[in-house]
């Protein structure tokens, strides 16, 4: 099986039909393809000899039609993370490989429309290369193939049943896969997508504005809507509200269910080019915490004997593979009644004074102090212990009283899982993405104890 480019061809067809808004700019199929073609020159100017193109943008229309680009001169795309994103004292280049860049510098000559041309590519073949987030260590850099992202795409229809006339509005990074794989269901299923960054203030506005059908979101975006009135209505009116990234808590899920929003929470990773499994609120009678939820079409997952979460589906990459398209991914599960569910990261389990601490079963006890305590535990390098869990916490939500804590943690845990220590901040920091950054964490920590 091969794979045809959609934008060229409706860009002859329908070269007037809106492919999608960015920042509040209306993009035709025409206009994208024009990017693209400029993006086609430039390409065409570096080193023939080189397989690999580093796309450096902030701007999303250079991000997107660069990808494309690429994709049409054979060229393997390297997405990094928008400059604010990237983590500290990383240089992504080098994680990637060979690779000559390509800037916003280049001088990119406006083309005449030109006759359909048409570009077909292999199911095999690399489309693109995404990283990780890179929230507890390194970033790494995973090949996304043609086939991953068009089964991908395929197994999100079958879910949602996309339509033309569909609104999808994008809030996340379009430099990983939360963001990308919006961008690669609207070309094979032809809905429009309207990109924004994300703002808290603006959000509302946003799905006025565009009249969303669908929105993408992190936990950490829709804790941020609880208790609006307005934000219910909003999320009411849509088809589908997609929130993965994370697992959510049980506020969220009864906010949800309360009010009526068709939400779906999903599961999946750069490595399975987005969500491969999830679960309607609305089909749920109780809330399970970190539920996995039903597989998606063509997709297994399984517990296997080292309690790592596998998967087998023809979504998983092409670097992350160990045979016949499974993926053992790091994340420790557990089958309770026939249910899979998320238990840990491998490298959320440290060992402190000879003793195994499970860092997610002190999160689960936590989650019990509060409904909107925002904290986070992490495992912390220690001279005496070998390591020791820490609890960081926001004291902005709610005023949180550090004795009645740390007696709460003494009730709810045994004695070798009791925090070391009890550090307040004012806001907890995030990634673009809406994820913890756990690389400042860690340096909030070391400013802390030194």
């Amino acid at each position: 099986m091969q794979l045809y480019d959609l934008i060229a061809k409706r860009a002859c067809k329908v070269p007037r039909k809106t492919f999608c808004h960015i920042d509040g700019k209306e993009y035709s199929y025409l206009n994208f393809n024009q990017h693209v073609q400029r993006m086609q020159s430039a390409i065409k100017g570096l080193n023939r000899d080189c397989s690999r193109v580093v796309l450096d943008f902030a701007e999303k229309i250079n991000l997107l039609a660069g990808l494309v680009a690429c994709n049409r001169e054979k060229k393997i795309p390297i997405l990094l993370p928008i400059r604010k994103d990237r983590v500290k004292d990383v240089d992504y280049k080098v994680i990637a490989g060979k690779a000559v860049e390509l800037n916003s510098s280049c001088i990119l000559q406006q083309k005449n429309e030109t006759p359909y041309q048409e570009y077909v590519y292999c199911l095999d073949d690399v489309q693109c290369i995404l990283f990780t987030s890179g929230t507890n260590g390194l970033p790494k850099p995973i090949e996304l193939t043609f086939g991953n992202n068009y089964y991908s795409s395929k197994s999100w229809n079958k879910l949602l049943d996309f339509s033309k006339n569909d609104n999808y509005l994008n809030v996340l990074p379009v430099s990983h896969i939360a963001g990308l794989s919006i961008f690669f269901r609207s070309v094979y299923f032809d809905f429009t997508v309207h990109y924004f960054q994300y703002s808290k203030k603006l959000l509302l506005d946003y799905i006025q504005l565009c009249r969303a059908d669908y929105l993408s979101i992190v936990p950490k975006i829709g804790y941020d809507l609880l208790n609006n009135k307005e934000a219910s209505e909003a999320l009411r009116r849509l088809k589908t509200l997609i929130v993965g990234g994370d697992a959510i808590n049980r506020l969220f899920f009864s906010f949800c269910r309360d009010n009526e929003i068709n939400a779906y929470i999903s599961y999946g990773m750069t490595e399975t080019s987005s969500g491969i499994a999830g679960y309607f609120i609305n089909e749920e009678l109780v809330f399970c915490q970190n539920y996995v939820g039903i597989p998606h079409d063509n997709v297994k997952i399984d517990i296997n004997e080292n309690q790592r979460i596998q998967v087998q589906s023809r979504m998983v990459a092409k670097n992350c593979k160990i045979n016949s398209d499974i993926y053992v991914t790091n994340d420790i599960g557990v089958i309770k009644d026939n249910k899979i569910f998320f238990k840990n990261r491998s490298d959320q389990v440290i060992i402190s004074g000879g003793k195994n601490i499970d860092i997610g079963t002190i999160e689960s006890s936590l989650l019990q102090f509060n409904p909107i305590f925002n904290f986070v535990v992490v495992g912390y390098d220690d001279l005496k212990w070998g390591a020791v869990p820490i609890i960081v916490y926001e004291n902005n939500r709610i005023l949180v009283d550090k004795l009645e804590l740390k007696k709460f943690c003494k009730r709810q845990l045994p004695r070798y899982m009791m925090p070391k220590h009890f550090i307040e901040i004012k806001k907890l920091p995030y990634l673009p993405n809406q994820k913890i950054n756990y690389n400042e964490i860690k340096q909030i920590i070391l400013g802390y104890l030194s």
